[in-house]
């Protein structure tokens, strides 16, 4: 096989393996970063969750988590950030669902009855901007521990 060739093969299988994150990435941290307080709500309206620190050697695994929905979501994403300036998020590769009732939930399908973002961090995050969209609703929060 001539290297080119093998070369070009190489890049399309790779690029092929790779996921790709969804188009609303980059959109949905510019509103997240711009939101002011004012356009906040609450989310125990839709769901409970929390916000949890476990410190492990000099870093602290920053657990932030949504369960018991109050109703289904469809299309779900969700991305959060400390400082807004960093962001960690979940529904971007896949289209996910959120559902009220456990015994609907279906991993091969993508449907949770919840979700759960983690990152570490050298200080401890006791506060979080949250942007949870879905079909249903677009949710800009303030989650502090």
């Amino acid at each position: 096989m001539k290297k080119p060739l093998f070369l070009f093969l190489t890049l399309a299988l790779i690029s092929s393996c790779q996921k790709t994150v969804s188009k609303h990435l980059e959109s949905d941290k510019q509103v997240l970063f711009s939101a002011t307080r004012e356009q906040y709500q609450s989310v125990e309206t839709y769901f409970n969750h929390s916000l949890t620190n476990e410190r492990k050697d000099d870093l602290y695994l920053v657990t932030y988590q949504i369960y018991e929905p109050k109703q289904d979501f469809k299309e779900v994403r969700c991305i959060v950030t400390p400082d807004k300036k960093s962001a960690f998020f979940f529904g971007y590769e896949e289209s996910y669902q959120i559902v009220k009732d456990v015994a609907k939930q279906d991993s091969k399908n993508h449907i949770y009855n919840g979700l759960k973002i983690s990152f570490s961090s050298t200080i401890e995050i006791k506060h979080l901007d949250l942007y949870f969209v879905s079909q249903e609703i677009n949710l800009l929060s303030e989650i502090n521990s």
